[in-house]
């Protein structure tokens, strides 16, 4: 089996390097920006004026400026079996987003690339058959899927927005094999397959933002409610100091007292109390994205052969005979249906609590027509923002932006009813640039994959991402030719 032997062989020629990229799709890419990696990964209830939030299109509709998001990402990863450990390093372009207002804080539209699973392993086990000779399994694979999606949120009313992310996933899959035997006398056999795979899948997403407006008494109203208390005040004094006074004046004067406190108390109650916002905003965030069955064209080569010499490259192999070969053939690559929810609770700008849970239905996925073992998975992420000051002019440090997240992965793979988990902690900073409308943003995360339970692979990873945000204004109408 592929994972229960040892990782003799690692090679990082892609953007991943990880042996369970072998599986599904590859490894999926959390599709997550420096400054919400920071915070765990979480997306779906943020709604911030100065990121573009592709978690959740509705979140679109928050923007204010035309913004540009970008990063790159530098991972190093150690594969760990029962018996050997090996180290691999990748770096690769991360995202690039771009979105503007049509009408500031109401209606935006986004479009960019990125990488939506990558594959990438190069893996070498050996074992020896009945006859007492090597028998060498070599697995490599490369490529991947990509992201193009266009995307739009609106505000619906004051608390309510809506979005859609429209995405054409492409890309091409490579998954390649090679037995090869140490005895000359046997033949080898190779196998490559390619896929090629293309199609709309779609992303709604809700928001609905609660700010803490509150009644508070007007300047009216205090007013008010003092007169009405001088006024019981006398009306009890007249009725202690003059207790068993029948007399008509006395009698006047209470009944003066007592219309002029209800009049004044039914112009309190006509007086309009005014709204006041505290520092409190929550925010509720919705995503939803049916089953998408992506077009995809296979091809299949299947080779006995012998080498020149043992173990030399492919260009000195002598081919004997093909076994198999397809071109083309069509079939579909089922992306399953998945959903999550999430919150954002912040506190003016200095403080932002954010949660996400997500879901998604891998026990439905198929590759051409072939469905996988693959389990259904769920996420949760966490995240904690701190931002002393934003407004301080003087202190630097104070418009910083501190971050802290974590998250959890139950991961779609399972191998003799063991998933491979995937769990991290992630911290960051975001830089502001004074007078550029820009913001450096520097996540680092670290975590771990998998286990050595029953023979399967330990992933342990460390990865920095920097990434920026841009920020302008467009279309601006003058108001001076």
């Amino acid at each position: 089996m592929f994972l229960i032997s040892c990782v003799n062989n690692l090679q990082a020629q892609n953007a991943t390097s990880s042996p369970y990229s072998r599986f599904g799709i590859g490894d999926l890419n959390s599709i997550t920006f420096a400054h919400n990696l920071s915070l765990g990964g979480t997306e779906i209830g943020l709604s911030q004026p100065g990121h573009i939030n592709y978690g959740n299109p509705a979140a679109y509709s928050a923007l204010i400026y035309t913004t540009y998001e970008g990063g790159i990402d530098f991972k190093q990863n150690e594969f760990k079996t029962n018996n050997s450990r090996h180290r691999t390093n990748t770096a690769s372009v991360s995202y690039f987003d771009f979105a503007f207002p049509i009408t500031r804080q109401k209606w935006s539209l986004g479009f960019g690339l990125l990488p939506y699973s990558k594959i990438g392993y190069s893996v070498t086990t050996k074992t020896i058959n009945p006859f007492g000779d090597d028998e060498i399994f070599n697995y490599e694979g490369s490529g991947g899927i990509n992201n193009f999606h266009i995307g739009t949120g609106f505000k619906v009313s004051k608390k309510l927005s809506i979005g859609l992310n429209t995405e054409y996933l492409f890309g091409v899959l490579n998954n390649d094999r090679i037995v090869s035997y140490s005895n000359p006398y046997y033949f080898n056999t190779s196998i490559k397959s390619n896929t090629t795979v293309g199609w709309f899948h779609f992303i709604g997403g809700i928001q609905y933002k609660m700010d803490s407006l509150r009644l508070a008494k007007s300047d009216s109203i205090l007013f008010l409610e003092k007169k009405i208390s001088l006024l019981k005040d006398s009306l009890n004094n007249l009725i202690n100091n003059k207790k068993g006074d029948t007399s008509p004046e006395n009698y006047s004067l209470k009944n003066q007292l007592t219309q002029e406190i209800a009049a004044t108390s039914f112009m309190e109650k006509n007086v309009v109390q005014r709204r006041v916002k505290s520092d409190w905003n929550l925010v509720l965030g919705l995503v939803a994205s049916p089953t998408a069955d992506l077009h995809s064209r296979n091809s299949i080569l299947v080779n006995t052969f012998r080498y020149k010499f043992f173990g030399t490259p492919e260009s000195l192999i002598l081919v004997r005979d093909t076994i198999l070969q397809t071109n083309g053939e069509r079939g579909y690559v089922r992306i399953p249906f998945s959903s999550g929810f999430g919150f954002s609770l912040s506190k003016g700008s200095k403080w932002l609590f954010c949660s996400d849970f997500t879901y998604q239905q891998w026990s439905n996925f198929s590759f051409l027509g072939v469905e996988d073992s693959l389990a259904d998975s769920w996420k949760v992420t966490a995240g904690i923002q701190y931002t002393p000051n934003e407004r301080a002019l003087k202190s630097y440090w104070k418009n910083i932006q501190y971050r802290i997240g974590f998250h959890y992965d139950s991961g779609y793979l399972k191998f003799n009813s063991i998933k491979v988990d995937d769990v991290g902690l992630s911290a960051g900073f975001g830089l502001p640039v004074r007078k550029a409308g820009t913001l450096l943003n520097f996540t680092i995360e670290a975590g771990k994959r998998g286990t050595l339970e029953n023979n399967l692979i330990l992933e342990r990873y460390l990865k920095v991402t920097f990434g920026f945000t841009i920020s302008d204004l467009w279309f601006l109408k003058a108001k001076y030719d």
